[in-house]
């Protein structure tokens, strides 16, 4: 099962595209999965462009794609290794939070309380 986010999914700007290729990435996750690829820190970036790709070459398919394709590599391209580390990980999570409107001093209690530690996601 995949989770979208609700606001991406309601979003006015948001296409039917741009959700049907949020799915074909997830499915991606999921299909490595089953042939026994983890989500170890050491492959996530390998993974994730291999999601990338199979988001790419779903939209190549599709009727005015373009503007889509150019989203899909910028989004790819935006993402660096250190992001998918269990720190950058860890980082995002609390970045988003912040997003929320999740007051600092919260967060960074959050950070304090859960430092990284190799093995825990």
């Amino acid at each position: 099962m995949c989770e979208l986010q609700e606001e991406f999914v309601r979003a006015e700007s948001t296409s039917v595209a741009q959700i049907a290729s949020a799915i074909v990435h997830e499915a991606t996750h999921a299909r490595l999965m089953r042939l026994g690829l983890g989500y170890e820190e050491p492959k996530r970036l390998r993974i994730e462009r291999i999601c990338f790709d199979s988001e790419r070459a779903f939209v190549r398919r599709l009727p005015d794609g373009d503007k889509l394709l150019e989203e899909i590599a910028a989004t790819k391209s935006y993402y660096g290794e250190g992001h998918f580390s269990d720190a950058g990980q860890r980082d995002a999570a609390l970045e988003g939070l912040r997003m929320l409107g999740v007051q600092k001093w919260i967060t960074w209690l959050l950070a304090k309380l859960t430092p990284y530690r190799k093995g825990i996601n």
